[in-house]
């Protein structure tokens, strides 16, 4: 699953006991770049029932530090996912916010398809044009 992994200043970490104590396990792949203004994380999680998994935050000395920028989560999005993946940004509405991290984007993986709410077929990796859902379903 993972296209390229280490290098480009990317290490593998361990897991520490923080990450087991939020669901991480030996399954899920953790990595870190040292960058001018702190550390980038990324945790690459596989399906576990919603999709590929992809969180990326920003830290400073083990503290959150600032939202990645969008060049940086295009890196990570490029070196740790296949080109053919389409992943998004879900922004859920309030009731179902969950954040336990501060400065940490997530991203999940979609499947192409047809929109199960209006039937038209949304551009692959985007919402659909006419209804602004962003739950295709499979054809």
């Amino acid at each position: 699953m993972r296209t390229k992994g280490e290098g480009d200043g990317w290490s593998r970490q361990p897991l520490n006991p923080a990450m087991v104590k939020v669901g991480l396990t030996l399954d899920d792949w953790v990595y870190r770049k040292e960058i001018e203004d702190g550390v980038l994380i990324v945790i690459c999680s596989p399906d576990r029932g919603s999709g590929f998994h992809l969180s990326i935050s920003h830290q400073v000395q083990g503290q959150p530090g600032r939202y990645p920028g969008w060049d940086e989560i295009i890196e990570a999005r490029e070196r740790f996912t296949p080109d053919s993946m389409s992943l998004v940004m879900h922004l859920p509405t309030r009731a179902e916010y969950v954040n336990l991290h501060n400065t940490t984007f997530h991203l999940w993986e979609i499947e192409q398809g047809y929109c199960e709410h209006c039937d038209d077929e949304p551009p692959p990796g985007t919402t659909c044009p006419k209804c602004y859902r962003s739950t295709p379903r499979t054809t």
